[in-house]
């Protein structure tokens, strides 16, 4: 149900009437999985008279009715309301929360379609190159601690006068102040419909201030840059962490703490991953 959209020239071109045709699929989705109580209700039942015709029939046929037949019998009324419960209520109500996810996913979706229209994207290695410049330091960037509201997929807004590199197939990133050029954080909108469980272990970072140096590329207002365009998202449902990019950290690489909960992998000035520590428990059930 998910739209996998790769680059800021698709954020573009994508019409609303796309995004108006997937939001009626969610309905008519929704309308069929609708959870029906009546149908188990009357299965119930009707198994119920025909297990009490079965165990009358059984304790009078004076042996004629064999056991073995009994035992079918009682198998088969009890296998059918059952199985009635699950296809017409427990598993519509599953699929139904699902679909309620993914309505959510949807609307958020139309909002960061409308908002990145007017933003000028590049790609990373391919209309730019930009190189990493890192502080030491037992200080790292102050201000609201990473939050993830799981209703929204959203870590909270980007500012529009700060440079957004984008993290795999999402509207979130990693936001660049673009007056001191110092990474500040993450922001945007990550789904949770296309993260991929993995048990993961979070790399040990060392806490740093890290500024951007854009090699003369001229820097304004509403911009985006690819970094992580083709990036997976994984996430760790029992930790909480989340990684995008690559999920396996080698002795090579260097990570970095530039906020609390936010760490970005670096090998030899090349971005490799960036981790989030999020709540437990957040994967689409």
């Amino acid at each position: 149900m998910w739209l996998l959209i790769k680059n800021m020239e698709e954020y573009k071109t994508l019409k609303v009437n796309k995004m108006s045709y997937a939001k009626t699929r969610l309905e008519n989705d929704k309308r069929k999985n609708k959870p029906n109580i009546v149908f188990p209700i009357i299965n119930t039942i009707f198994a119920t008279i025909l297990m009490g015709i079965v165990i009358f029939l059984f304790c009078t046929s004076k042996g004629s009715f064999g056991i073995g037949l009994f035992i079918f019998c009682v198998i088969i009324l009890i296998l059918y309301p059952v199985s009635s419960w699950l296809n017409s209520f427990v598993l519509k109500k599953m699929n139904l929360k699902k679909i309620n996810n993914y309505e959510k996913e949807t609307e958020m979706l139309i909002k960061y379609v409308k908002r990145y229209e007017s933003y000028h994207a590049y790609e990373l290695g391919k209309d730019l190159n930009i190189n990493f410049n890192i502080e030491k330091t037992n200080e790292i960037v102050e201000g609201e601690p990473l939050k993830f509201n799981s209703d929204t997929c959203s870590l909270g807004v980007p500012q529009n006068a700060n440079v957004l590199l984008t993290l795999g197939v999402s509207f979130a990133g990693i936001e660049v102040n673009k007056e001191t050029k110092q990474i500040m954080g993450v922001a945007g909108m990550l789904p949770r419909s296309v993260w991929y469980p993995k048990k993961l272990k979070a790399p040990t970072p060392t806490k740093a201030k890290i500024k951007v140096d854009f090699n003369g590329f001229n820097i304004s207002n509403k911009i985006v840059i690819h970094a992580l365009r083709r990036a997976d998202i994984y996430y760790d449902n029992k930790t909480g962490w989340l990684a995008v990019g690559e999920r396996k950290v080698t002795v090579i690489d260097d990570a970095y703490e530039i906020k609390k909960g936010v760490i970005i992998v670096l090998r030899d000035q090349e971005l490799m991953s960036v981790w989030l520590e999020l709540d437990p428990n957040l994967l689409v059930k």
